[in-house]
């Protein structure tokens, strides 16, 4: 084939399909909470042992730096209990330094997303605080009950 034509026909294809986006990289602790196999009913945000969860998350939260939003964007996602996010020197939200925080049936999820990277490592300093998440939820409610895991989008 011609070179001409073989650049023609390579430049088309990628116009038509377009460049591919790094994927979305993070990582989520989910802590299950044990229910009555036989019962359908799901936990609520008003339950004490999530409550007790949640305020330990809040705490390892800040303690690294991380403020609950107050008009969070992901609001409306089902299951969703807060957002935190890290502020720069402005009061402007970091990128790749929010934290949503989901109750699903008899899990709580805690999202670390990290933004698009071409890599799926995510930075050392989000690894220390689900390091810590990991460890302080573990010493409390058993280390069966807490996973660390990987998302990709």
């Amino acid at each position: 084939m011609n070179p001409k034509k073989t650049f023609a026909c390579a430049l088309l294809l990628v116009l038509l399909i377009g460049c591919p986006e790094a994927p979305i990289i993070g990582r989520k602790v989910v802590m299950s909470f044990p229910t009555d196999n036989q019962s359908s009913v799901s936990l609520t945000v008003s339950d004490t042992e999530v409550q007790d969860a949640f305020k330990l998350i809040n705490g390892v939260l800040a303690s690294d730096g991380f403020v609950r939003e107050q008009s969070p964007s992901n609001a409306s996602v089902q299951g969703f209990v807060a957002s935190y996010s890290k502020l720069d020197s402005e009061g402007g939200r970091r990128l790749g330094e929010m934290v949503g925080v989901y109750l699903k049936a008899n899990l709580v999820e805690i999202v670390f997303l990290e933004g698009r990277h071409t890599s799926a490592d995510v930075r050392m300093s989000a690894n220390r605080v689900l390091d810590l998440l990991e460890g302080k939820l573990s010493s409390r409610y058993g280390s069966d009950r807490i996973k660390v895991v990987k998302v990709k989008s």
